[in-house]
Order: C-alpha cells, then structure tokens, then sequence
C-alpha cells in the first residue's frame, strides 16, 4: 500500500491524480496531495575518522544501522531538527553542522509508504553518547567496513558512499 485509500471528509474512494503527486475525491472534491515529510541525519566522524552509527531500537528496520537523525517536527528549520534530534537520540549537542546534501527516500512503517526527504549534515559531538529515545546501540566504523547490507535506508547508503568516496584509495 503507498498511501490513504478514503477521503478523510467523506470516506469516499481517493482516485490518484497527476501521475501519482495527489489523490482526489469524486464525490466531495477533497485533494491530498503527496508531499514527502523533512528528516535530517547526521554524518558524525571521531578523531579516527570512524563514522558514528546507531542501531534501529523500532520499525522500520529494527536493529539494521543507521544515522542518527530524524524527522522534522512542526515550526522547526531542519538545523533545529538536527540539534534536537542529537541531543534526544545520543544525549549530547552537535557543533560545526555542515549541510551535505539531500536524498529523497520512502519509509515503509505499518503497511504505508510514506515520501520522505533527508538532509544530511557533517557535525562533531560536543560530549559523550548517551544513547536514548529510538536508538539501542552505537558503533564507530571506517570507511572501508561501513555494513552497508545491514543499513537501514537507501538513501543514507546514497550519502554515506558520497561522503566516504574519496577515503577509500582507488
């Protein structure tokens, strides 16, 4: 399933329109359209130029890898979600945050594919981790033994081959 079957006003079957961008309601004329959701994540590197990444505690993708980060809450520019996202996730703050780059990605959960577009930011930790709210683990890695099978989204794959792409020698 890719997205509501009903029209929230009046239950109605929604009929797909614009090559998929918006469904639309027959009976009631009701639009939803299909917008993708903000999500940050963060590209976090130690002193040893390993990459900080944090185990999945919740679907989807329970206990694959992933960046720390997350989605964007109302009234918050995505630098607010990216702070607020570190300090829920690993307990502490993220300074000199760098924009990356963005990748567009789906995020199944519970039967429904939801659009999802991720900026990824470059930043350092301000203090020690303290893993909390939806993540179970942490783990440093090089970038030549990042568990690519085992990460939990294809665009945080995407970013993380751009980003370690002129570490590794040819």
């Amino acid at each position: 399933m890719t997205t509501f079957k009903f029209c929230p006003v009046c239950r109605s079957e929604l009929r797909f329109a614009e090559k998929g961008k918006a469904s639309y309601c027959r009976t009631c004329g009701f639009h939803y359209y299909h917008n993708p959701a903000p999500a940050v994540a963060a590209v976090i590197e130690n002193k040893k130029r390993e990459i900080l990444l944090v185990g999945r505690k919740f679907e989807p993708q329970k206990n694959f890898w992933d960046l720390p980060g997350g989605f964007v809450d109302n009234d918050e520019n995505l630098e607010e979600g990216m702070v607020r996202e570190i300090r829920e996730e690993l307990g502490t703050d993220i300074t000199g945050i760098k924009y990356i780059g963005s990748v567009p990605d789906d995020y199944l959960y519970k039967g429904y594919r939801y659009k999802v577009v991720t900026a990824f930011y470059a930043g350092e930790l301000a203090g020690k981790i303290k893993v909390a709210d939806d993540v179970s683990s942490f783990a440093w890695f090089v970038a030549g033994s990042l568990p690519f099978p085992r990460i939990a989204f294809k665009g945080t794959k995407a970013i993380l081959k751009k980003y370690t792409a002129s570490w590794i020698s040819p």
